[in-house]
């Protein structure tokens, strides 16, 4: 009832950030979610331990957002959670893709790095990393 749609698509996602923006009345989750990070299983010559049999998705891709309204700013919000009954995730938005011209070198995955944090300013900042897979 309550789902998340980016879990509903089955595509892998990496290092879930949650961020409750009381001021805002708002839940926003951040993730990255593998499109192009696939290699191939093992072939027969090259050993395989773990036993991998099909395609592997790899850490990283585009980061992105999904956010759930969850009420009336206010210092009150969180005594009652009667507002979780009627709250909806909203679709999921890219805010970083894995080979957005112009930013980094090529289409090099993104890995979320740690918490998102607020700056004095009002600004948000999402610390990542880039995760290339042919180094």
């Amino acid at each position: 009832e309550h789902t998340i749609p980016a879990i509903e698509k089955g595509t892998p996602q990496w290092s879930p950030v949650l961020h409750v923006d009381e001021a805002g009345g708002k839940i926003v989750l951040f993730y990255s979610e593998s499109q192009l990070c696939i290699r191939p299983p093992p072939g027969p010559d090259e050993g395989n331990p773990q036993g991998i049999f099909g395609p592997r998705h790899l850490p990283g891709g585009d980061i992105k957002m999904t956010v759930m309204k969850i009420g009336e700013p206010g210092p009150n919000l969180f005594a009652d959670y009667s507002w979780l009954r009627t709250v909806r995730w909203e679709p999921p938005r890219t805010i970083l893709a894995q080979g957005e011209p112009g930013v980094g070198y090529g289409p090099v995955p993104k890995v979320i790095a740690n918490p998102m944090v607020v700056l004095s300013s009002g600004e948000w900042l999402l610390p990542y990393w880039r995760e290339p897979h042919d180094a």
